[in-house]
């Protein structure tokens, strides 16, 4: 049931926002968040790009309460630009148009494994 609702979370995260202009592209999208957070860092505002990563790790924070199994393992310091520039590196550009979300925890997954216990 938990992993259901951690979905439901992930999908409410990236679902279309009312008075998207129409030449945009969906704000689940990578070619959303990337222009987000790019623009963000430009103008010296990275609020929404790193709220947007917050609410990531909060998701894999309830994974790893509820069923022990998080998607990734961050070491103490990372920050959420870290975060973002790692995710932006690695998400191939075939893959722009997918949910930024599904790809952002598997990238960040492979990069910050856990170490089984």
């Amino acid at each position: 049931m938990k992993i259901q609702i951690l979905i439901a979370f992930l999908f409410l995260l990236g679902s279309q926002a009312h008075g998207i202009a129409e030449d945009q592209p969906p704000v689940y999208s990578a070619n959303y968040w990337l222009a987000v957070c790019d623009a963000g860092i430009a103008a010296g505002d990275e609020k929404l790009c790193a709220g947007y990563f917050q609410g990531l790790i909060a998701a894999n924070d309830v994974l790893d309460v509820s069923v022990k199994k998080p998607w990734f393992c961050l070491p103490d310091g990372v920050t959420t630009r870290q975060l973002y520039e790692v995710v932006k590196r690695d998400i191939p550009p075939q893959m722009w148009t997918d949910p930024f979300g599904f790809h952002a925890v598997i990238i960040l997954g492979k990069r910050f494994p856990c170490k089984r216990k």
